[in-house]
């Protein structure tokens, strides 16, 4: 296996960046309305998404449901 390069890695490190900067983003809207990063972690932990979620979409008559891919939100909680 090659090694990275260098501008390769650095490409990498900004495409997960942003990657997990829209869906956490997205965590705080389902959330809270905003379409921001929020200003503590605190305030998109899981059981605040799950119980948004819920009362926002699942028991409404719309069948919409908003997808949030997991990994990017770890990097969140657990880096920086």
């Amino acid at each position: 296996m090659s090694e990275l390069s260098e501008k390769k890695l650095k490409s990498l490190r900004e495409n997960w960046e942003y990657l997990k900067k829209q869906n956490v983003n997205k965590a705080n809207y389902i959330c809270h309305g905003k379409n921001e990063l929020p200003s503590k972690k605190k305030e998109i932990d899981q059981e605040l998404i799950f119980e948004s979620q819920l009362k926002k979409h699942v028991n409404k008559e719309q069948s919409e449901v908003a997808i949030l891919n997991a990994f990017p939100l770890f990097l969140y909680e657990y880096f920086r």
